[in-house]
């Protein structure tokens, strides 16, 4: 018994690799798995024949596979005859998709397929795939559904019903690469949703046709042109362009407008997202020069981070600096880059924002938002635990942070107190995206802070965003105990802690916080609240956060329960102090060492052209 639900679970991980099947969940795969017929062919025998019915799905395991296309039928009177080789198959490879998308059962086969040695195949049979699940479009469709639009913040206002009502009312489109979606001062009369590929968002100044960039990257998950039909005259304010080929599904004007009442405060918030976008893409970019160093905030290992002043207007901002030759000896190039890519797709109030990016011959920047308050780190320590409104305030902040993120693809993994900065408000934001990463399906990289990783990301199991759910879990413990749940003087300890043992709770501990992290801290990850069926929504929903308003606290109309002392703009006292620099100092023994290095690898100028 063993044997076959190791068997059937190897043949899921399997089926990852058949696109046509991409669309299903880990479970549907298991389901489908289990049906799957392993078949062993010799060389020279045919598994299929041109104009025969096709009514299985095959999956090449083991060796090679031959296709044939015979173009006169009149050549071949008994059928020996297969036609000309058009392809060969390896490993992976997928013939008779056909029989899964045709429901009439009459589709024929367009080639003859021959076993080239030997071969093991898997074959799916359309009677048995649609006995289990149903039509395969279908499926597709309700995937679509329970992943997608229970996960996007717009349609959470929805109920079940009416996200299934409103997917039956979705078209796919398909566009190849640099296609425009939609044009800069057409008419709008649909909404469009990202199901694969990415897109970017640019618009043309009617003052002098300049065009500028508001966007250079929408993913899956994201949507546009609602704000042409939010509008009486309907008009684009902007041009989408696919970056490569992508899939959207769009939804018309008047199915569009049905659901508008529930949805209209999020599309509101969004609407002025986009517009703070387009302010932003119009303003010149703000150039090294124009910034006079005001004091240290922190030290870091690429770099350090300095409270800046802008000469021009004043403004205060953090700027983040990092030694190329520090960055390509430790070859965290993509990393680095990864992380501005990131940053720059994000607006969210509990995110620190990502204001611009900039480099020389030493280093490069990225200039941010200034958040003066602090870290949550060292409040925490300060007081040693949070009260349980407290706890609940800045969770709320957390999570809906995770749930914008997740909603872009973004797996965050890295949460922890040292990365919840306090503005003046008292909020708390989400900063330092050094591990941060687009997953659709699942990663394998050990990485984040010990207390915080989750068993799947210790045991190399493949992560995604229910990783961010665990650490969500250990932050709440940890505010309200005072240390992390499985914290131990040595890591491999921690991680043995982790794996093994259960969260220990006080007699007197607050029943709804007690649910919400064993909920989180479920060690499968599939039964982890934030993963289920309905996303981030779960978190949200759960008796934990009470009545608490999360459109009040996105909107920063409720009160914080800590307003952190910063008197003036530039008071950089809430964080250590660090030695003055005045700019002029010249490269020590050891960076001279990885300027030179850096040099070595970058004769062709190239490195950070994408920064």
């Amino acid at each position: 018994m063993a044997h076959n639900q190791s068997a059937t679970a190897t043949t899921a991980m399997f089926l990852k690799s058949v696109t046509l099947l991409a669309g299903l969940t880990d479970q549907q795969r298991s389901a489908v798995g289990s049906v799957l017929l392993e078949e062993k062919y010799t060389h020279g025998q045919v598994i299929v024949r041109q104009g025969t019915v096709a009514d299985s799905l095959y999956v090449i395991k083991h060796g090679t596979c031959v296709a044939h296309v015979l173009h006169s039928k009149s050549n071949s009177p008994d059928g020996e005859d297969l036609g000309r080789e058009v392809a060969r198959m390896g490993p992976g490879g997928v013939f008779g998709e056909s029989a899964l998308q045709d429901t009439t059962m009459a589709q024929k086969r367009q080639a003859s397929v021959v076993v080239s040695g030997d071969v093991t195949m898997l074959r799916l049979n359309r009677t048995d795939f649609v006995e289990l699940l149903g039509e395969l479009n279908d499926i597709i469709k309700q995937n679509f559904n329970e992943k997608v639009m229970g996960s996007m913040e717009m349609f959470k206002a929805l109920t079940r019903t009416q996200q299934a009502v409103l997917v039956d009312s979705l078209v796919e489109e398909r566009y190849y690469k640099d296609e425009d979606i939609i044009q800069q001062g057409d008419i709008g009369d649909s909404f469009y949703i990202i199901v694969s590929g990415s897109v970017r968002v640019t618009r043309e100044e009617p003052e002098d046709g300049t065009i500028i960039m508001i966007k250079e990257r929408l993913l899956p998950g994201a949507y546009f042109g609602e704000m042409a039909l939010l509008q009486e005259d309907g008009v684009r304010m902007a041009t989408v362009t696919s970056n490569e080929d992508t899939v959207v599904m769009s939804l018309t004007r008047e199915t569009f407008t049905e659901f508008l009442g529930p949805m209209n405060d999020i599309l509101t918030r969004e609407t002025e997202r986009r517009q703070r976008d387009i302010e932003r893409s119009r303003r010149p970019p703000i150039k090294l020069n124009q910034l006079d160093h005001v004091k240290t905030l922190g030290v870091g290992a690429f770099g350090r981070v300095k409270l800046v002043k802008h000469k021009g207007t004043g403004l205060p901002y953090a700027l983040k600096c990092m030694r190329k030759g520090q960055i390509v000896q430790m070859k965290q190039v993509a990393h680095v880059c990864n992380e501005k890519d990131l940053l720059d797709m994000c607006d969210h109030p509990f995110i620190l924002g990502l204001v611009g990016h900039m480099q020389d011959e030493r280093e490069i920047y990225m200039l941010f938002e200034i958040v003066l308050g602090g870290e949550l780190f060292s409040e925490l320590n300060k007081r040693k635990t949070f009260d349980l409104p407290s706890t609940r305030f800045y969770s709320a902040c957390v999570s809906s942070a995770l749930s914008y993120l997740h909603e872009r693809q973004i797996c965050y993994r890295d949460l922890k107190p040292e990365n919840l900065l306090f503005d003046a408000d008292g909020y708390v934001k989400l900063c330092d995206f050094g591990f941060a990463k687009i997953v659709e399906d699942r990663t394998w990289t050990l990485c984040g802070t010990p207390d915080f990783m989750s068993p799947e990301v210790i045991t190399y199991r493949g992560h995604n965003s229910a990783a961010d759910w665990w650490s969500f879990g250990v932050l709440i413990y940890e505010m309200l105990i005072g240390k992390a749940p499985f914290a131990a003087t040595e890591p491999m300890e921690t991680f043995r802690n982790i794996l093994g043992m259960d969260p220990l709770f006080p007699w007197v501990f607050p029943q709804e916080a007690k649910l919400l992290i064993e909920a989180t801290l479920d060690r499968n990850p599939m039964q982890r609240l934030g993963s289920l069926g309905l996303g981030a929504l779960d978190v949200i929903e759960h008796e934990f956060f009470g009545e608490l308003s999360f459109a009040e606290l996105e909107r920063r109309t409720m009160p914080a329960p800590f307003i952190p002392n910063v008197m003036s703009p530039y008071d950089g006292s809430n964080y250590d102090d660090y030695p003055i620099e005045d700019g002029s100092l010249q490269p020590d023994e050891e960076e001279q060492e990885q300027l030179a290095y850096y040099e070595t690898f970058n004769t062709d100028k190239g490195l950070f052209n994408t920064f």
